[in-house]
């Protein structure tokens, strides 16, 4: 098993997601339309583009991939760690990308930019339906922009300074400081996260290792979960015989990091026509035994 690098700087071992991110993510890659929808168990996310993205205001889509996710996880955990709905973004690209978690060079921070943007400005639906004994149903929405506005000024040159005199910044919508607030967000190894943000081709194995470290550790009893619901919630295309191929390349990918995931397929094990995984109580993420490498666990 390699050895996964530990974050020296203490502030940078936690990072935080809401719920609702974790067990409904964004698409993997690029959605033609302008409204996208994920499925998981009685909630649904609805994802509708903003505008306003680039130096022309004009561009609109739906954030995607591993930068979006990158996007999100930035604004989250400072929403968390600051509590104050203004978040600085660095003066340079190189910084920039520094506190997103991610290697510099020009393709990337392109991305991350427009990634950054379309993330503040997505318009976010979270529908829970709940099935009631006397046959009836209730709908709860919950509806909000990531951001009340943001300010990126930008310079030709991408290692220049973004803003010079002023800074560029995101301010979150009150409506997501609320949540964050009422909700709870959830801790995240963020060195963890940041190993397999940089291993990684897809952002499957992101996906997987917050929800994997969400749930594993406060499990009463094992739980069975069929391929069909697992496409249904992690796979943005494809049929679910490709999906089952991906899932276990990226399961392993998060084992290097998470390696008390208690984690195994169920059904016919010995000609690999399984139905599903099993999740079981598994040891807390957070004090993964990889943590020692240098470090006490995060708490």
């Amino acid at each position: 098993m390699p050895i996964v690098p530990v974050s020296p700087d203490p502030a940078q071992r936690l990072g935080y997601l809401l719920p609702a991110f974790i067990n409904l993510s964004l698409p993997n890659a690029a959605v033609e339309a302008h409204s996208w929808t994920r499925t998981n168990g009685n909630q649904t996310l609805t994802v509708a583009a903003g505008t306003g993205i680039g130096p022309d205001g004009s561009e609109s889509f739906i954030p995607y991939g591993k930068m979006a996710r990158a996007a999100l996880m930035f604004l989250c955990t400072d929403a968390v760690v600051t509590g104050h709905p203004i978040i600085p973004v660095s003066q340079t690209y190189r910084g920039f990308l520094k506190q997103l978690g991610v290697t510099w060079n020009a393709r990337n921070c392109a991305n991350a930019i427009r990634q950054l943007q379309a993330v503040a400005a997505s318009h976010i639906t979270l529908t829970t339906t709940t099935e009631q004994d006397d046959a009836t149903s209730t709908v709860d929405n919950e509806r909000f922009t990531i951001s009340f506005r943001d300010h990126m000024v930008f310079r030709g040159a991408r290692d220049a300074r973004l803003a010079e005199p002023e800074e560029s910044h995101i301010e979150l919508s009150t409506d997501f400081m609320r949540l964050v607030s009422e909700h709870g967000a959830v801790p995240i190894r963020a060195d963890a996260w940041r190993h397999l943000l940089e291993r990684s081709k897809t952002p499957l194995a992101l996906d997987l290792y917050v929800w994997l470290s969400y749930r594993l550790y406060s499990i009463k009893m094992p739980v069975r979960i069929s391929w069909a619901q697992l496409h249904q919630q992690f796979g943005s295309s494809g049929d679910v015989v490709r999906f089952k191929a991906k899932f276990r390349a990226a399961l392993e990918q998060v084992k290097e990091v998470y390696p008390e995931a208690n984690v195994k397929e169920f059904g016919d094990t010995s000609r690999g026509s399984t139905h599903g995984i099993m999740l079981s109580l598994s040891k807390n993420a957070l004090d993964s035994r990889w943590a020692s490498i240098g470090l006490c666990p995060a708490t």
